[in-house]
């Protein structure tokens, strides 16, 4: 099944209409990224509406990004309406996750998806790329921010089914401290103050720690060293064509 669009489609449509978005695309869904991972936490308590519009901003900037087909992309925006439709309903009705559990399951459901499915799209899309660029090396840096903001959502869903799978220093459901917890994880820095208690929750942790140490040292050094030897290339070539 194909998933992008064909080259000449892309072209068209998007390549001759937005040159300087296309050119430089994945250093906007990086500033999207630093903008939500930035923003969360100063505005998480004080406008919790701030959350839901953060996070559609990312999704925006995810889907602008890839060039997929239209039935996929139409089921990657209904993903994205119903997380984002979720997450306004809960902060506006001020709805508590011990309150209404099965809507938060649903919720944190879809927008793990989501991410799980950009993430792996994501992934395919940039190591298929015949030319290596630096923009290109920011969206690999991009899917690691991403990796962390999936985990994120992860743990929140293990939070709602078992309270107790996380030791907290007090029970929470905030997306700022969960999003901690699974950058130190993720980067295996580990301070030791959030530990995951449940079989489950120390499986995610190993899952997360081993994908992005895997991530980090294989995949994101291998699109640096081809984007180093493509700018090697393109200084012989004229020499070697006298």
């Amino acid at each position: 099944m194909k998933i992008f669009r064909e080259r000449d489609e892309m072209v068209i449509t998007r390549v001759q209409k937005y040159p300087k978005f296309m050119k430089y695309r994945y250093t906007y869904l990086m500033i999207s990224i630093v903008a939500l991972f930035v923003l969360a936490p100063l505005f998480e308590q004080r406008i919790p509406l701030i959350m839901p519009l953060l996070f559609l901003g990312l999704m925006i900037a995810v889907l602008g990004t890839l060039d997929l087909r239209p039935s996929i992309l139409r089921i990657m925006i209904v993903f994205a309406l119903i997380g984002f439709c979720n997450s306004m309903i809960a902060r506006v009705f001020q709805l508590s996750p011990q309150n209404a559990h099965n809507f938060y399951v649903v919720g944190l459901s879809i927008e793990s998806l989501f991410l799980f499915t950009a993430i792996t799209i994501l992934i395919r899309k940039i190591f298929s790329e015949k030319n290596i660029t630096t923009d290109t090396i920011k969206g690999g840096i991009s899917v690691y921010f991403l990796m962390g903001f999936l985990w994120t959502y992860l743990y929140s869903l293990l939070l709602i089914l078992d309270p107790q799978a996380l030791a907290l220093a007090k029970p929470t459901f905030e997306f700022s401290i969960l999003t901690y917890f699974s950058f130190t994880t993720l980067t295996t820095l580990g301070y030791g103050d959030i530990t995951p208690v449940s079989w489950l929750a120390r499986n995610l942790t190993i899952l997360e720690s081993t994908i992005g140490q895997i991530y980090m040292t294989v995949l994101i050094a291998r699109l640096v060293g081809l984007h180093i030897a493509g700018k090697q290339l393109d200084r012989r070539t004229p020499v070697e064509d006298k």
